[in-house]
């Protein structure tokens, strides 16, 4: 485990580009965004947020903070999140973390950056993908201490894509 410091916000009754102008999340290439659809889950750019129809949801993730939005009710309002590691205490608060990664389904399917797979079909991913590899989602996992000195899991904030060969897969 690695002690960090997080800082965190989390505004409700905001619009999706309301979200993104607040946290200041810029189209600078190193966001990635995760959007869901009553049809899909897929990956976007930061434009698609407020122009794919029907997103409930979406994350909107880089190496040291992840935002997030979920629609409440009918209305193009909803509840958003920042998670954000800071250098100090005087910016956020003390958590324990650990890194981990999911393993995304596919393989390398046709054209670029393209995972595929028979019983899942295509996912684009922003990423680059060579013959042989599998592509991993990787998050941290936040937790604090009770006051009883126990563990208590608080956030999970996903942090980036990587594609790997199997040599470098890990074993777990």
């Amino acid at each position: 485990m690695e002690t960090v410091y997080l800082k965190t916000k989390r505004p409700e009754k905001i619009t999706a580009q309301s979200a993104l102008d607040c946290f200041d999340f810029k189209d600078d290439g190193s966001a990635i965004v995760l959007l869901y659809t009553p049809s899909c889950c897929r990956f976007g750019s930061l434009s698609e947020i407020v122009t794919v129809p029907n997103v409930f949801e979406w994350r909107c993730f880089s190496q040291t903070r992840e935002v997030r939005w979920v629609r409440c009710g009918s209305s193009n309002e909803g509840i958003a999140s920042l998670l954000e590691e800071v250098t100090s205490c005087d910016e956020g608060k003390q958590y324990e973390s650990l890194q981990g990664q999911y393993l995304l389904w596919g393989k390398k399917g046709r054209g670029e950056n393209v995972l595929f797979e028979h019983r899942m079909g295509e996912l684009k991913v922003p990423c680059e993908i060579q013959d042989g590899q599998r592509v991993y989602l990787e998050f941290r996992e936040y937790f604090s201490e009770d006051d009883y000195g126990n563990l208590t899991f608080f956030a999970e904030r996903l942090t980036g894509l990587k594609a790997l060969s199997a040599t470098e897969m890990p074993d777990d």
